[in-house]
């Protein structure tokens, strides 16, 4: 099967539903596919530009903000319609936020605690919003890794 055929086939598998931020509001649900193959094909299928509205919904997340964070213009993102699957990068940074999100859910113990959180200046990151560190796989890892800490009782 060819790399191109290969994305046609995840992408009609996958549909806006698969990756749905709107779950986090949901405790029992997960936002996207924990297999490592499923999360994999998804992303390089791309999640759809509904699939961003919702992450936006969920997380409180301004378009201008989300568009940062996952390196495209805030005009390109508006331009897209609601069926529009977005490239693998873009697709790939937007699931991590989801699911930080959905663990600092679990871990603050609800949804808009962890914002609060997400939105203070925090000693321990050099006084810096811990959103601010969104717009990296490796600010994303940092911030779970974290939220890890906080479970365990180890502050940094």
């Amino acid at each position: 099967m060819s790399d191109s055929s290969a994305k046609d086939a995840a992408a009609s598998y996958y549909s806006a539903s698969s990756f749905n931020p709107a779950l986090l509001f949901q405790a029992s649900q997960r936002v996207a596919p924990q297999d490592f193959t499923a999360r994999l094909a998804l992303i390089k299928a791309g999640i759809t530009r509904h699939s961003v509205d919702e992450l936006m919904v969920a997380t409180g997340l301004s378009l201008a903000e989300i568009s940062s964070y996952m390196h495209i213009t805030e005009r390109t993102l508006r331009n897209y319609s609601g069926n529009t699957r977005l490239a693998p990068d873009p697709s790939e940074r937007a699931i991590e936020i989801a699911l930080l999100y959905q663990k600092g859910k679990e871990v603050f113990g609800s949804l808009d605690a962890f914002k609060e959180y997400m939105d203070s200046k925090i000693p321990a990151l050099g006084n810096q919003k811990p959103k601010d560190f969104l717009d990296t796989s490796l600010g994303i890892s940092y911030l779970m890794d974290e939220l890890g800490r906080f479970v365990t009782g180890v502050y940094s």
